[in-house]
């Protein structure tokens, strides 16, 4: 590789732009499948009774689940994947919870890149991409905000 930097103008363009929104219905049997996958037996993902007695109107998604709701193949956030660098790693991610989520709520997440970072490797340059996601509910409510970093190598 040469010494040349890989942050270009078209990345460092796409800072602070947003991405989505996108939609999300969660149903009770995409909570209780993720739950069978993630082998959490946690009887508030999968039974409605149960989760009512706690005092919710449904069965409550995983934490988890909606950290993996975002299509990442949208044009916008496929740009910065194909950048100059041909690999990428899993760097990190920052989960903030603030409200459950229940069967049949309607969640709508947005994107955006929020921070850029190259720096210098052993085998080359660095691309450090931090990416935010917010995930709100149909009220407006912001029930998650995950950070993630993918380092392109």
């Amino acid at each position: 590789m040469t010494g040349e930097g890989v942050l270009t103008p078209e990345i460092q363009s796409m800072i602070g732009v947003e991405i989505g929104p996108q939609r999300y219905r969660i149903t009770r049997k995409i909570i209780q499948k993720f739950a069978e996958v993630i082998g959490d037996p946690n009887p508030l993902w999968r039974d409605k009774q149960h989760a009512i007695k706690q005092g919710y109107d449904d069965i409550v998604s995983p934490a988890t689940l909606l950290a993996n709701l975002f299509d990442l193949n949208q044009p916008e956030q496929a740009r910065l994947v194909c950048c100059p660098l041909p690999n990428i790693l899993a760097g990190g991610s920052e989960v903030e919870h603030f409200i459950p989520v229940v069967a049949k709520d309607s969640i709508t997440v947005t994107g955006k890149l929020i921070e850029v970072q190259e720096k210098p490797g052993r085998g080359g340059k660095l691309l450090f991409l931090i990416f935010e996601r917010i995930y709100k509910n149909q009220r407006g409510e912001t029930v998650t905000r995950v950070r993630q970093t993918f380092i392109r190598y």
